[in-house]
């Protein structure tokens, strides 16, 4: 048998939402599931990502040389005279 403590419904459904702490009864031993809300799994998984672009922009930074070379542009009079 589960209890769950703290259960609410939404004011704008009416459907039961389960809490982030949830009890557990079971041949006599009680367990304790914690469950991390999806809005802090989104948060640690952009910032997961977050932290790969900016590693990767980094090391793209230190390790990679660009080549360089010449480059010549020729510029019309009509551009001076302005």
């Amino acid at each position: 048998m589960a209890v769950e403590r703290g259960a609410r419904a939404c004011h704008l459904c009416k459907a039961q939402r389960r809490p982030a702490i949830r009890v557990e009864h079971r041949q006599g031993r009680t367990q304790v599931n914690r469950t991390v809300p999806s809005l802090i799994r989104l948060l640690a998984a952009i910032a997961v990502l977050v932290a790969l672009v900016y590693g990767g922009a980094y090391w793209l930074a230190t390790k990679v040389e660009p080549v360089t070379r010449d480059v010549t542009i020729t510029v019309p009079n009509d551009r001076f005279q302005k």
